[in-house]
């Protein structure tokens, strides 16, 4: 009986561990990602803006058009995400890392002062989809100086 009872509770326990994740969808672009914290949706200025916060991270999603970036922006990748980082003021920029689920992103990791003057980390990534024509411009912003969060929601970026 206690075998029994095991086995109809295991994928009970199994399925409790996967809700853990927040996976939030731009469902107008198909783009999608997952936060390792419960994030609430913030009314932005812009319908080409998402934005989702609490109080330890916030990640910013912005759709520009790849007409308005410039040639180089568009052709690498790299550089779009460093320029990204450096046209947003912010500061410590290093490299980071392909996002591993797009075919065209990458991120760098930056460093950003708060109105307290406290500075925390923050990752800086484009997303180029071409077949669309939009690089998305994306920021989080790790306020509790967590990076491995961060780093968790930016590798889990990609289309559906």
């Amino acid at each position: 009986m206690k075998k029994v009872f095991a086995i109809l509770l295991l994928p009970f326990i199994l399925g409790l561990s996967g809700c853990s994740h927040n996976i939030i969808k731009w469902k107008q672009w198909n783009l999608r990602y997952e936060s390792p914290e419960k994030i609430r949706k913030y009314r932005t200025e812009s319908n080409a803006v998402l934005g989702y916060d609490n109080y330890n991270l916030a990640v910013d999603i912005e759709v520009v058009p790849l007409y308005e970036e410039t040639d180089e922006f568009r052709a690498d990748i790299k550089y779009a995400a460093k320029e990204l980082a450096l046209g947003l003021s912010f500061e410590k920029i290093k490299t980071g890392d392909f996002i591993p689920k797009v075919e065209k992103g990458f991120y760098v990791i930056g460093h950003d002062i708060d109105d307290d003057g406290e500075e925390h980390p923050a990752i800086i990534a484009v997303i180029i989809n071409e077949y669309r024509n939009v690089a998305f411009e994306i920021t989080i912003d790790c306020y509790n100086k967590n990076l491995e969060k961060g780093l968790a929601i930016v590798k889990s970026f990609e289309f559906y």
